[in-house]
C-alpha cells in the first residue's frame, strides 16, 4: 500500500511539473509581447481582438457542452472504449461548430455584425482550434501522455512569438499579422498533439454509440452551465463596479488582479495533475489516504504562496503599477484569498468529476455566482472597488465551504480540516494587517511563519510518501 502511494505521489508531481512548464512559458512570453502589440496595434484593433477572445470563451461552454471533461473522465473509466469516447466527444464539438458557422453566416449577411470578414474567419478558427485543442489535451491526460500536452503549449508559444515578430516587425502586417501568427501557433500545437500523441488510432468512423453519447451529454451539460456561472463569478464584479462607480474603479480592480494571477499559474498546473490522480486512484471500496493527504498538502502549499505574496504585496505593486494604478495594492489581499478559495473549490470539483457527480458542481457554481452578485450590489456602494474584491473572496469561500462539506460526506476523504480552516482564518487576519501597507510587516511575517508551523505535519506526511517502499 505504501509503495502504491509512492508511485501515485511521484506520478502526481511529474504531471504537475509538466503542466507548470506548459503553463509558465506561454504566460511569460505573452507578458513580454505586450509592448509589441501595443506599439503595432491600435486600441480599437486590440479591443476588437480581445472582444473576439472573450466571445469565444463565452460561447465555447454552450456549444461544446464542456465535453473535454467527459473526454478525461470517461476515457479513464476501465469499462469504456477509449476510441468511442474520443470520437463521440469530437462529434459533439463538430455539431456545435456547425451551429456556430450557421449563426455567424446569418448574423453577417443580415448585417447584425459590423466586423470585417477577416475577424469573422479568425473567430471561427479560434473557436474550432480551441475546442479541438481542449478535447485533445484532456484526452491525452487520460491516456497518460501529458508530455504531449505540455510541449504543445511550448510549441504554440514559440511559433506565436516567431510569427508575430515576423509579421508585425518585418512585414508590418498589423492586426492581420497578429491574427495569422496566433492562428498558426494554435493550429501547430493541435497538429503536434494529434501526431505526437498518436490520436489517429483513437479516431473511429463507425456508427456512434448512442448510449455513450447520451451519458456524455448528461455528464457534460451541468459542466457547461457551471462554466458559465464560474465566468459570471469572475467577471460580474467588473460590470457592477463599472455601473455603480465608473470605469476608473473597474480599471483599478483589473490591475489588482494581475498579482493574484501568480496563484492561478500554480493552481492550474496542480488542479490538472490532481484531476488525473482523483480519477485514476478513486475507489468506493476503500481509501489509502493519498487523495486526502494530497488535498491537504496542496492546500497548505497554496496558502503559503498566498501569504508570502501578501507580505510582498506593496513592493510588487511598486514594481508593477505606475501612477494612479499604484493604489490597486489595497485590493490585492482580498483578491489573493478569492483566488485561493477559487482554486480549492476547483480541487473539490475534481473529486466530483471522478464520482461523476457533475450536478453538484453546477448547483454550487450557480449559488456562488448569485451570492457574489448580491454581495457586490450590497458592498460596492459603500466600499467601492474594495467591496468588489471582498465580495469575490466571500463568494468563492462560500462555494468552497459547500463543496468541501459535501466532498467530505460523499467521498469519505480524510483531510486535515482544522489545520486548513486555521490557515484560512490566519490569512483573513493577515489581509486586515495588509491594509496598512508595510505598517504591520512584522505581524504579517509572523502569520506566514504560523501557517508553516501549523501545517508542518501535513507536509511531512506527503514527503514521506516518496520514501516509503
Amino acid at each position: 500500500m505504501n509503495g502504491d502511494k509512492t508511485i501515485k505521489a511521484k506520478a502526481l508531481l511529474k504531471n504537475i511539473f509538466l503542466f507548470l512548464i506548459g503553463g509558465f512559458v506561454p504566460k511569460i512570453i505573452s507578458f513580454l509581447l505586450v509592448p509589441l502589440y501595443t506599439e503595432k496595434l491600435t486600441t480599437a484593433e486590440y479591443g476588437t481582438i480581445d472582444l473576439i477572445a472573450a466571445t469565444v470563451q463565452l460561447l465555447a461552454p454552450i456549444f461544446t457542452l464542456q465535453v473535454q471533461d467527459a473526454a478525461l473522465r470517461f476515457a479513464m473509466d476501465r469499462d469504456e472504449n477509449q476510441s468511442e469516447v474520443f470520437s463521440s466527444c469530437l462529434r459533439i464539438v463538430l455539431i456545435g461548430f456547425i451551429l456556430i458557422v450557421l449563426g455567424c453566416a446569418a448574423f453577417y449577411f443580415c448585417g447584425f455584425v459590423g466586423l470585417r470578414w477577416e475577424y469573422i474567419v479568425y473567430f471561427l478558427l479560434s473557436y474550432a482550434i480551441g475546442s479541438i485543442s481542449n478535447i485533445f489535451g484532456y484526452f491525452l491526460r487520460a491516456v497518460n501522455r501529458v508530455s504531449a500536452v505540455a510541449f504543445s503549449a511550448i510549441i504554440n508559444s514559440a511559433l506565436t512569438v516567431s510569427f508575430n515578430l515576423l509579421f508585425l516587425l518585418l512585414f508590418d502586417l498589423g492586426w492581420r499579422g497578429y491574427l495569422a501568427a496566433n492562428t498558426i501557433g494554435s493550429f501547430a500545437a493541435v497538429l503536434f498533439m494529434f501526431f505526437h500523441g498518436r490520436l489517429r488510432s483513437y479516431v473511429s468512423l463507425k456508427r456512434p454509440n448512442r448510449d455513450l453519447t447520451r451519458r456524455i451529454i448528461i455528464f457534460s451539460a451541468p459542466m457547461a452551465a457551471s462554466a458559465l456561472s464560474w465566468w459570471a463569478n469572475n467577471s460580474l464584479d467588473k460590470y457592477i463596479l463599472t455601473y455603480l462607480c465608473g470605469v476608473g474603479s473597474a480599471g483599478l480592480l483589473a490591475a489588482a488582479y494581475k498579482i493574484p494571477s501568480v496563484l492561478s499559474l500554480f493552481g492550474a498546473a496542480i488542479s490538472k495533475g490532481f484531476s488525473i490522480s482523483a480519477i485514476d486512484g478513486f475507489s468506493e471500496e476503500g481509501r489509502d489516504g493519498f487523495l486526502g493527504e494530497t488535498y491537504s498538502a496542496v492546500g497548505f502549499f497554496m496558502t503559503v504562496i498566498c501569504s508570502s505574496i501578501m507580505v510582498l504585496n506593496v513592493p510588487i505593486s511598486k514594481f508593477l503599477f505606475a501612477g494612479e494604478f499604484f493604489s490597486a495594492w489595497k485590493l490585492t489581499p482580498p483578491l489573493l484569498i478569492a483566488n485561493l478559495m477559487s482554486f480549492m473549490s476547483l480541487m473539490c470539483e475534481q473529486v466530483f468529476i471522478a464520482l461523476k457527480r457533475t450536478r453538484l458542481i453546477f448547483v454550487t457554481a450557480v449559488f456562488g455566482a448569485l451570492f457574489n452578485s448580491a454581495l457586490n450590489f450590497l458592498l460596492i456602494p459603500f466600499l467601492g472597488a474594495y467591496g468588489a474584491a471582498v465580495s469575490t473572496a466571500i463568494g468563492f469561500f462560500s462555494v468552497w465551504a459547500i463543496r468541501y462539506t459535501v466532498m467530505k460526506r460523499i467521498a469519505r476523504i480524510k483531510t486535515r480540516a482544522l489545520n486548513e480552516l486555521t490557515g484560512y482564518s490566519l490569512l483573513v487576519f493577515q489581509a486586515f494587517f495588509a491594509l496598512s501597507g508595510n505598517g504591520f510587516a512584522a505581524a504579517q511575517t509572523a502569520i506566514f511563519a504560523a501557517i508553516i508551523i501549523i501545517n508542518g505535519k501535513t507536509v511531512l506526511n506527503f514527503i514521506k510518501s516518496f520514501s516509503k517502499k
